[in-house]
Parts: C-alpha cells; sequence; structure tokens
C-alpha cells in the first residue's frame, strides 16, 4: 500500500487509516501517524487497536500523559490484550510508577506466556528497584523466547555488573559474566554502542587497556557527535599513559559539551 498523504484522510475508511497509521508507525513517522490514528479513534472510539497504535505513537513522541490516557482506553475497550498491558508498563516506567509497570507486565505474561519483549520489559523494572534474581529470571525466560534479542543479552549484563553480591558472586566474576553477556549482544548487534561501551568499561577496570579503546573507538564512530563516547575513551588513553591522545579526546568532549571541562580539569 502506497504512502497515503495525510490530506487523504477524509476519503479512507477505519481499516485502512488503522493500515495506513501502521505503515507510518513502522517507518517512525510519527507526526503523521498521529494525524491518521487519530482520525481513526474519531471514527470508531471504542475501537480498542486505534486506542493502542495511537499510545504507542504518543510514546515515541515522548507525550507520556497522552499514552496513559490511551492505553487506558485500549484496555478500556480490551481486556485481554497483551501488548496494551506492555506498552502501558512502558509508559508507567517512564511516569517512574515501577510498581504498577511489574503488574502491567505480570498481566501481559499471564495473557501470553511467550511474550519476550514483557518478560524484558519485566526485568527491566525488577533491576530497577534491586530485585536483581528475579530480573535475572526474567531476562533468562526472554532469551530463552529469542535467543538473537540482543537486548536481552545486554540487560542480562547489568545484572551480573551491578548485582554481582546479591546473586552471590564477587565483582571480578560479575565483571567477568558481564562481558561475556555484552560480547554476545555486540555478535548480535555489531553497531551495539551501549553495550560495546559498558564492555570497554569493564575491560579498562580489568586493565585491559588497549582492549577498552578498540571498544571505546567503535563507540565514538558510531556516535561521533556524542561528547561521552569521547570522554570515556580519553580516560582509557589516560590510564594507559598516553596523554597525548588522552588530551585530544578531552578536547573533543569539552567541544562537544563544555560542561566536561569542570571533569577534566579535577
Amino acid at each position: 500500500m502506497r504512502n497515503a498523504d495525510v490530506s487523504d484522510l477524509e476519503n479512507m475508511d477505519f481499516t485502512r487509516l488503522i493500515q495506513q497509521g501502521k505503515v507510518f508507525l513502522e517507518n517512525r513517522i510519527y507526526d503523521k501517524a498521529v494525524a491518521v490514528f487519530e482520525k481513526a479513534v474519531e471514527l470508531n472510539p471504542k475501537s480498542s487497536i486505534g486506542h493502542y497504535n495511537l499510545g504507542v505513537v504518543y510514546y515515541n513522541l515522548g507525550l507520556i500523559d497522552k499514552a496513559h490516557s490511551q492505553l487506558n482506553n485500549a484496555l478500556r475497550d480490551r481486556s485481554d490484550h497483551a501488548p496494551s498491558f506492555n506498552m502501558r508498563g512502558l509508559i508507567l516506567i517512564a511516569k517512574n510508577q515501577r510498581d504498577r509497570a511489574i503488574s502491567d507486565y505480570s498481566k501481559a505474561l499471564s495473557l501470553d506466556n511467550h511474550y519476550w519483549m514483557a518478560f524484558n520489559n519485566r526485568g527491566i523494572a525488577y533491576a530497577s528497584k534491586g530485585a536483581f534474581e528475579l530480573a535475572l529470571d526474567d531476562f533468562n525466560r526472554a532469551i530463552e523466547l529469542k535467543d538473537d534479542y540482543a537486548k536481552a543479552y545486554f540487560n542480562r549484563g547489568l545484572v551480573y555488573q551491578s548485582g554481582s553480591g546479591s546473586l552471590g558472586y564477587s565483582e571480578e566474576e560479575g565483571f567477568s559474566k558481564a562481558i561475556s553477556e555484552y560480547t554476545t549482544a555486540i555478535t548480535l548487534d555489531p553497531d551495539y554502542d551501549k553495550a560495546l561501551s559498558n564492555r570497554g568499561m569493564l575491560y579498562a577496570k580489568q586493565g585491559q587497556y588497549d582492549t577498552a579503546i578498540s571498544d571505546f573507538t567503535k563507540v565514538v564512530e558510531l556516535t561521533p557527535d556524542q561528547a561521552d563516547a569521547y570522554y570515556i575513551r580519553g580516560l582509557a588513553y589516560e590510564l594507559s599513559g598516553d596523554n597525548s591522545k588522552s588530551r585530544l579526546d578531552f578536547q573533543k568532549a569539552v567541544q562537544l559539551n563544555p560542561e566536561y571541562k569542570e571533569s577534566i580539569q579535577d
């Protein structure tokens, strides 16, 4: 189906509006997706799928309260829709309501116990509360259901990195396990900058500065406009004794974000 212009909306029926809105949503053309789904909801105010999709678009636009309202409407009209509970969970996390988010993720999983994305999202919520064992169980389940899900490996790495003591591991053991998880995530998604950055920082903590610098260099290549990438590579160069390259990275970090000037002077 061709990408219709929003000026065509008046000539579309509800089904076509939903189809066209999904095209815009999948291509992240959120301004047009909003217009299409708002028209769909206007035509059919009791459509759970219309409210759900409009809520997803509002969430992606950062309009959290509007998204919350739409997901409430979606669940009012259809209380057995697992994706709506999962989506409302994400919204509740954005509103710092972790316990309510966990409840919604759990409801989604009670409706679909193979919903790997909900396991991953609930794991994130548990981890944010320091419930690392519960988080690890959820990430394990997400990976069992979808073994090529890079984000779940990354999140499992975060749990090993941050919660090693709670899980009965020494810091060194936790770091080793985290590096393994980040490496798997990077194998699945070679451009996963967060995994590269976290793995690099752990390598640096282990004194493997050249390996850390290699990871940070890839992060710089992927995010050349981000001051953080230059700053952390600069730290690695400094620790390795290469003050010349360290100075260049710190200068670039300050150029991109002047707030780094104070940190570097310290």
